[in-house]
């Protein structure tokens, strides 16, 4: 007997325990496996026209190199195996929050599903009811994530295409951004000051840095440098703060890295009042530690709890919180104290290239966009004739 050539395949008839036919299978050969035993790809029907449809295109995608091999993977299964391959490759922030939507959303969702049986109407099931028991938000987050573990599928040549690009995401409304007034600055400033952590809000509220940034600082960050004023006739005292670090906390573990993106990376020019400040907060720190003795942690982090270690988010929050409320100031988030620190150097007039550098913003037109409300404030209240531009003017003739 002749051997059977790649692509051809003998129908088996598929039957239930009584011995009734319910469908049809076949086996279509694409090759030989590393043992010498033939490599098979299995195709199932209800039909037998069904079955000899699927064998051609299995033997098409085979010549055309697009042969999706994910009999038996379970989409589950499979976003294992692609959350092991980004691994190491992300931020931690952002590995923490693939898996996150992975094992919450894509795994409860879809994770039964065979890989290849994927439609984009699985799909669409799937942001809709994230969309409804959760947020817009996090539905177009779970749609990004599974369109991108997909696209490595098809570079994988598991499947011949990404079934999430054939869905739209759901349109999420920006939440207004919120911010104090000054009035709520100097408010907050007050009622805070007697705090041991006062001066991470005040650097907050005057530089415009991250949270992890700030938790992130090291006394080794913080120089200070002496000028003499020829004008003033005395020596002036001038002070940086050296961004080279940002921390993220991933299930209560604190982890430094590199900030979060090079122009994060940056010089920060602070004030003689500023410096004064950190220096009364670093003599306070040397107290805590001479009482704690050996029990202090020597972290060299500008910001600490009282043993010296990093100070975690909750801890933040859970002080931000009542002080706010003691202030008697509206209730936002403490990222947003960087809001209110970069929309206050906008209204004072700091063009987009310098807020965009003391910011962090890779990209000015960034730092346009987001806080376009903003500079729409200043472009109304700005608004000069001519006379003010240019100094006096001729009189126009007919008009009085």
């Amino acid at each position: 007997m002749a051997k059977r050539a790649n692509g051809e395949g003998t129908l088996s008839r598929r039957k239930d325990k009584n011995g009734k036919t319910v469908g049809w299978r076949a086996a279509v050969t694409v090759g030989t496996k590393a043992d010498g035993k033939p490599d098979r790809v299995w195709v199932s029907g209800k039909t037998q026209e069904e079955v000899r449809e699927g064998m051609q295109r299995v033997v098409s995608e085979h010549n055309s190199g697009m042969l999706a091999r994910t009999q038996g993977i379970t989409a589950a299964a499979y976003l294992d195996q692609w959350i092991d391959h980004v691994r190491g490759r992300l931020r931690p922030k952002s590995e923490a929050d693939y898996r996150r939507v992975v094992e919450k959303r894509l795994k409860p969702n879809l994770g039964k599903l065979a890989l290849d049986k994927l439609r984009p109407l699985d799909v669409e099931r799937l942001v809709r009811t994230v969309r409804d028991e959760v947020s817009a938000s996090e539905a177009k987050r779970t749609l990004t994530i599974l369109s991108m573990a997909l696209g490595q599928a098809v570079k994988w040549q598991m499947l011949p295409r990404n079934v999430a690009k054939a869905v739209d995401a759901p349109k999420v409304e920006k939440k207004e951004m919120m911010v104090w007034e000054p009035r709520e600055v100097v408010r907050f400033l007050a009622h805070a000051q007697t705090h041991r952590l006062y001066a991470f809000f005040h650097l907050a509220l005057e530089t415009g840095m991250r949270c992890g940034e700030l938790q992130a600082l090291r006394w080794a960050d913080v120089t200070e440098s002496k000028a003499h004023d020829p004008s003033a006739g005395e020596t002036v005292r001038r002070g940086v703060v050296n961004v080279r670090q940002t921390v993220t906390e991933l299930g209560g573990v604190m982890t430094f890295g590199p900030p979060k993106s090079r122009a994060s990376k940056r010089r920060i020019h602070i004030t003689a009042g500023t410096l004064d400040l950190l220096d009364a907060h670093k003599r306070r720190q040397a107290a805590e530690r001479a009482a704690l003795g050996e029990g202090w942690q020597d972290t060299d982090l500008v910001f600490t709890t009282e043993l010296g270690a990093a100070v975690d988010n909750g801890r933040l929050h859970r002080v931000f919180k009542p002080l706010a409320e003691g202030a008697e100031v509206q209730r936002i988030r403490i990222h947003d104290l960087r809001h209110t620190a970069i929309t206050a150097m906008i209204r004072r007039g700091y063009g987009p290239k310098l807020v965009a550098d003391i910011a962090g913003h890779a990209d000015p037109a960034f730092t346009l966009r987001e806080y376009a409300h903003v500079w729409e404030e200043e472009r109304r209240e700005f608004a000069p004739s001519a006379a003010e531009l240019y100094g006096s003017l001729p009189r126009i003739v007919g008009v009085n």
